[in-house]
């Protein structure tokens, strides 16, 4: 009873698949795993064109799989978004609006010392125009530039490409004509 199953060549047993198909059930509607092999009864430009029917199939399933995971990947950023952007809007508007009472707060109090409504304004456009001096040279900084600043006087900054063998000076240990590698503290 040691009866093996026919195989495809694979390792794999080969499906039982009647030879007969419902006609309303063509070939090509079958699952690749239900469909006969690929070689069995075909002639060469056959086999090639039902090679290339299945390509693109699979092309045309990832694809579509491809924007399906797109348009679900959208609506996640979407959804994570909107809330952030609204809380961002809040935040935003109340701070706005708590530095507009604030400004006339110091307005106000500083009546009792400044009795020149002129002489306040004035004091508040300096405190501005320095906050406003300080904003713009901080924004006029580069980014980048403390990230490619040496750490120290001494070390110069190293560029990118070059391995720490090919700069001078630089040995490797366990290498022909390299150092020791240094042990202890």
């Amino acid at each position: 009873m040691n009866q093996e199953r026919p195989s495809n060549g694979n390792g794999h047993a080969r499906l039982r698949v009647s030879p007969k198909t419902p006609p309303e059930i063509t070939e090509r509607a079958l699952p690749p795993i239900a469909r006969r092999p690929a070689g069995e009864g075909m002639s060469t430009g056959e086999a090639i064109a039902a090679v290339a029917r299945d390509t693109i199939d699979v092309a045309t399933e990832l694809v579509r799989d491809g924007i399906a995971l797109g348009k679900l990947e959208a609506q996640r950023t979407v959804s994570e978004m909107v809330p952030r952007v609204v809380w961002g809007v809040v935040a935003f508007t109340c701070g706005a609006a708590a530095t507009v009472i604030a400004v006339i707060a110091v307005m106000i109090g500083l009546g009792a010392i400044i009795p020149s409504v002129a002489g306040r304004l004035a004091i508040l456009a300096g405190v501005l125009f320095v906050v406003a001096f300080f904003g713009a040279v901080r924004a006029m900084r580069s980014g980048r530039a403390s990230a490619t600043m040496p750490i120290s006087a001494t070390e110069s900054p190293i560029e990118e490409g070059v391995h720490k063998a090919e700069l001078p000076g630089v040995t490797l240990p366990g290498e022909p004509g390299r150092s020791r590698p240094m042990i202890g503290p």
